[in-house]
This record gives C-alpha cells, structure tokens and sequence, in this order.
C-alpha cells in the first residue's frame, strides 16, 4: 500500500494530501501513477528519495517538494487524464497515414496519455476501434513550440527523422525474429509516427536495480544477443537506410560534421588536461586521430547501431527483448553498441558497474551472435582492436561531457554522482587497454588524468555494482537523482506506458 503524501504547506493549501494507487510503469524511473490531488482525478509522475519499498524510483527534475512519514519525494507533477483531452486531429491525421499503409479504412479511440505535459514527445496508445489491424497502437508526436516541425529545434527535427527513418528500416527486416516495434508510417508535416503497441512488460532497468543476480545476467545476456543480432542483419544494409532517409527528409545522412565537433572538443579536452598537471603524451592526438577514423570510417563492423542502448530503452518480458527508442540511430561502428556494459552505460541515467565476469559473458554472446554477418568479428585480433576503439571513444566523449563542470563541483546524473562515473570511465578504458596492449599514449594520458583526479577527490569512489550483483545489499536503498548537468532528455515510449528516460550521447 503505497502511503498518501503531504504536501508542504508552503507550496500546496493546507492539510492537502495526494492518494497514490497502483503505479502504471515500474521501469526503475520516472513512473506515472493514479492520483487524486484535493478532488482533483489525474495522473501524477514522482520522484522518489526514500525507502518506501513500493514507491518507484524516478531521475527528473521536478518543480516541487513534498514528503511522506517514511522519506521524501522531491518532486511531482499532476496532470489530467487524456480522456479529458481533445486529440481528435492527430487521431484523423494517424487514420489517413494508416489508411494508405493498411489498405483500408481506420477509426482510432481517444486513447491514453503516456507522457505527461511539457515533454518533448506526446505519446498515445490508442484502440482501433474499426479497420482490421492490431487491437491498439502507439502514436508518438514531437512537441514544439515551433508552428511546423521545419521549424522546430535542428536536434528535435533529427531525433524525429531519426526514429521514423530507423523503425521504418528495421520493420523490413522482421520477418523472423524483431528487433524494435513496427513502424506504421507517420507524417512530416504534423510531426509523428505510428508504432506497434508491445503491450505489458518492463525493461532491463527492473532486473539491473530490483531483482536477483540470475534474473540480471539472463536479461543481460538477451540484451547482448539482441544487438548481435541487430548489427548482423543490417551489415551491408546502408544503402537501403539512405534511400529511406532520403524519401523523409532532404537533411543529409552524414558523421562527418559530429567528427568534426567532436575533434574540436578533444582538441579544447587536451588543453584543458595539460592545465590540470596531467601530462598528455606525444602520441595522444595521433591516436586520438586513428580510433575516430576507425570508428567513421566503414568496414566490417559498419552496421546500424541503436546509439543509445541504455536499459530503459531495452524492452523486456522475460523472454524477449526488444530495443525502442532509436532518436539516436544511424548507421556507425557495431562496438559503439556493444561496449555500453563495459563502458558503464555512458548515455544511461541508470549507470553502475557490472562485474567484470559478467562484462565478458555479454561481450563473448554478442559476439557469437554478430560472427554470421560479420566474420571478422571471429578475428581476435580485429576484435579487440575494436574493442579498445569503442572503449577509447566512450572514454573521451565523458570526459568532455563533464569534466569541466566536474572539476568545479560535482552532481548527480540518474542514480550515480558525475566524479564517480568519471572516475570509473577512466579506469574501464586503461583496464581494457591494457589487457588487450593497445592505445598505450591514450591509455597512459588517462592513467595521469585519473591520477589527478584522485588527488582532487580523495573520497570519490568508483560507481557501485548494480544491486542485482551486490550480495547482502538492501536493494530498497538504491534511489535515482535527478540529472545534474550534460545531455539531452529523452522521454518516449516503452510501448506499455512505462516512461523512460535516457540522455542521447553528444553529436
């Protein structure tokens, strides 16, 4: 029984209290719950900082304080129900595009809500109500203050094409097995596409932080033969993602301008570095220079990779996995992919350390499951160049995401301070470097930036274990904290109504 919250006097009407029922998500994040605020019926998202066991956790900034008996939650939004919402033109609008891929004739329900006011994203599930078709379905439409989505923030318009180009793609390879939701079209002008509902499930954030170890590794172990098999089947397959890319937008499928960035930022990272006392080594920008061409540049590895596979973007019942959420999706190098474990999820609010026998049972099944289409992937001695490669590009991309504002004062991103992630960042990639004797100038820069950095910060730690893997650990105890600094927030859908949240990687 979830407890009623008293809200604080100073901010709410005296003695007004929040009923809480049953949570419609439990995705280790951001959660939207019944609620009854006064004589007020909505929804309501929370964040948690307690220990009331039933109370889910959550990572956003909130607008408000309150508290319970047993511990705090920090913030809340409440909204009404989208029963009490006008959606009919979006819905007319999702009843043509269905029509044209359907064939036939469609009417869609008002539907419910599963984004709250002021995110980026409106998403619905809606019944059909008449047609023949799945018995619900998912709309999901960018929100801009912009009159029309050509004239909407650059990043929102390409988050947009980006997963409408990506689920498209990936729907014409699921005749065996799936790997995302099927995409049933969508609409430029109006700014949204149609997804298949996935119904009830949870994602890899529950078993990670809320369940046992066994439960973990086999969630873990589905999650690293699904990108296999992802990277697998799309090798070779660019072309036809350009050709869909070109049919949606004029905007050019290219890395190049993001290496270009990026490079500067390595470029103002090493200035920065040397100002610290931390001596840089001759061969670092050579280095620096080789890894980014590898990881730009096509080769065996070349495939379509999801960009942000972070847990909460990994759909989970069980006994099947699927990836959402592919606002960062392109075509790049597979090991970007496959290194997240190892890397400690760099783009994920949900960001532990695994252990180090788990890393290399996901790294041993992903690259079983990626050997049919890629056999170099077989080559031991180009799998661990790559390896390093992705390592070294994770490694660079957090340091220049926060160490400047990490050397000011530190934060908390999702359920881990920054210090720490960063910390830990360093010490994945010089562990992987150096058993695998590769990227020594890279690798010694990093041990003398680490060096630094536990001077400065003494009593930084390394990020925990997931609870999953902390033996005699209260997994109650583990709360989410809301992002400090850095990224993008990210809200969609996991295809049930659980919110999630992740922060896409720089571009």
């Amino acid at each position: 029984m979830i407890p009623s919250i008293l809200l604080r006097q100073k901010i709410f009407n005296p003695e007004m209290r929040v009923s809480w029922g049953h949570p419609l998500c439990a995705n280790g994040g951001w959660c939207t719950l019944r609620a009854t605020v006064g004589s007020r019926s909505g929804e309501a998202e929370c964040r948690a900082l307690c220990d009331v066991p039933t109370l889910p956790r959550a990572h956003t900034p909130g607008v408000v304080a309150a508290y319970t008996m047993e511990g705090s939650v920090t913030s809340m939004y409440i909204h009404e129900l989208a029963a009490n919402e006008d959606y009919g033109s979006l819905l007319r609008a999702a009843e043509q595009v269905l029509a044209q891929t359907w064939g036939h004739a469609v009417r869609l329900g008002q539907g419910t809500r599963l984004t709250v006011p002021g995110r980026r994203n409106l998403i619905l599930r809606c019944p059909v109500l008449a047609g023949r078709g799945p018995a619900s379905l998912i709309v999901k439409q960018v929100i801009s203050p912009a009159t029309s989505l050509h004239q909407a923030d650059a990043w929102d318009v390409q988050r947009f094409f980006r997963e409408w180009a990506s689920t498209h793609f990936l729907s014409t390879l699921q005749d065996a097995v799936p790997h995302s939701p099927r995409c049933y079209g969508g609409d430029r002008e109006a700014g949204f596409i149609l997804l298949e509902d996935l119904g009830a499930h949870t994602s890899l954030v529950e078993p990670l932080l809320h369940e046992e170890e066994t439960n973990a590794v086999h969630a873990l172990l589905g999650y690293a033969a699904r990108l296999g098999a992802l990277h697998t089947d799309t090798i070779g397959q660019e072309a036809a993602f350009t050709r869909l890319w070109q049919t949606l937008t004029p905007q050019a499928v290219s890395v190049t301008e993001g290496v270009k960035r990026f490079a500067a930022q390595i470029h103002l990272l090493q200035q920065h570095v040397e100002r610290l006392g931390a001596r840089v080594e001759p061969a670092f920008g050579e280095e620096v220079a080789t890894t980014l061409i590898a990881l730009h540049t096509p080769g065996p590895f070349w495939a379509y990779m999801h960009g942000d596979p972070c847990p909460d973007n990994v759909m989970y019942t069980g006994a099947e996995v699927r990836l959402i959420d592919f606002e960062c999706g392109r075509f790049g190098h597979a090991l970007c992919d496959a290194t997240y474990g190892r890397m400690l999820f760099p783009t994920c609010w949900c960001a532990n350390r695994l252990p180090e026998t788990i890393v290399v049972q996901i790294e041993t099944v992903y690259r079983a499951a990626l050997v049919p289409g890629c056999p170099a992937a077989a080559d031991d001695r180009l799998f661990a160049d790559a390896l390093v490669d992705a390592c070294g590009y994770w490694m660079l991309r957090t340091l220049v995401q926060h160490l400047p504002q990490a050397l000011d004062e530190d934060g908390h991103w999702g359920i881990a301070p920054i210090r720490s992630r960063l910390v830990s960042c360093l010490e994945a990639f010089i562990t992987t470097a150096e058993v695998y004797h590769r990227r020594p100038a890279m690798r010694g820069t990093a041990h003398r930036v680490l060096e630094v950095l536990h001077r400065r910060w003494p009593a930084t730690p390394p990020l925990a274990l997931y609870p999953a893997f902390r033996q005699g650990v209260d997994r109650q105890s583990v709360t989410a904290r809301s992002t400090a600094d850095g990224g993008v927030c990210q809200i969609g859908h996991s295809d049930t109504g659980s919110l999630h949240r992740s922060v896409s990687p720089p571009q």
